[in-house]
Parts: C-alpha cells; structure tokens; sequence
C-alpha cells in the first residue's frame, strides 16, 4: 500500500512536471509583450513590493546625502565663526589697547597743559612727538614726570624769558 501511495504521487508529480513543460513551450511561441504581462499579472503583488522598497531606498540614501551635506556646511560655518570670534577678540584687544593709549596721551597732554610754561604754538609738536614716542614704545604710562623727560627742555625754557610767546 505504501509502494502504491508512493507511486501515485511520483506519477501525479510526473505529470504536474509535464504540464508545466507544455506551458513553458506554450509560452515561449508568445510574444515576449504578452509574456512580461502575464508575469507581471500574476506576481504584480511582488512588483509593487520591489518597487516599494526600491523608492523607500532611494529617499533613504537622498536623506542621507543631504545629512552629510548639512554636517559639511555645519563643520564650515563652525570654522568660520570660530575665525570671526578669535578676529572679534583680537580687534577688541587692539581697541581696548588704543582706547588706553589715548586716555593716557589725554592725561598727559592736560598734565602738559596745566603747567605752566606751554605756549599754544608748541602744542601741536609736542603732541606730536608724545605720539612717535608712545608708537615707538618710548613709554607707556601716563607719568607726567616720565613725559617731561621726554620732552624738550627748551619747552621750559621759551616761557618766562621774554620771548614774547603766547601762553595757553
């Protein structure tokens, strides 16, 4: 019994193969329009799967080129604010050093005023020579006894000795 349940199914399979063989041959004579549609017809649902997961596939990898553009520009704009930032505080420290050399050219040139003896004529070439000074790194504080060291005698002597120059 088992032999002949055995032989059945190997006929029955036999001739399922055989089928399938007159339909493979059948389909060959078809034009190949009409048998990509009948492929297509009967296996549509695994197309639109293909398909499916050919688009989900191309958003996936343009998502990802556009991740890696976004951190590029990221990275560049980062380097370039941290230039401008060191720039900014560099340019702050320049101001901050000018603002103090003119506070104290200011402090100097008043203590200059104040004494007695400054004609207004000299006052322009003082100012002057106190500017070369101070780019020259003759000085740097706002000494009033360091400044006249540094400045001409002869300023000290114009006034007072009948030289008939205007005093301030």
């Amino acid at each position: 019994m088992a032999s002949e349940q055995k032989l059945g199914e190997i006929s029955k399979a036999l001739k399922e193969s055989i089928e399938r063989v007159d339909a493979l041959q059948q389909r060959k004579s078809l034009p190949l329009a009409v048998r990509l549609r009948q492929h297509l017809a009967k296996n549509s649902g695994n197309v639109t799967n293909v398909l499916l997961a050919g688009c989900i596939f191309a958003v996936a990898a343009g998502r990802l080129n556009q991740q890696s553009q976004h951190q590029a520009e990221k990275d560049i704009w980062e380097k370039e604010k941290e230039r401008l930032t060191s720039e900014n505080t560099r340019l702050e420290e320049e101001l901050n050093a000018c603002k103090n050399a003119s506070e104290c050219l200011e402090a100097d040139v008043r203590a200059e005023l104040e004494r007695k003896g400054w004609n207004r004529k000299s006052l322009p070439d003082r100012i002057l020579i106190a500017l070369q000074r101070r780019k020259a790194g003759s000085y740097t504080t706002g000494n009033t006894a360091t400044n006249a060291a540094i400045l001409p005698h002869s300023a000290s002597n114009e006034v007072g000795e009948g030289t008939g120059k205007t005093l301030i």
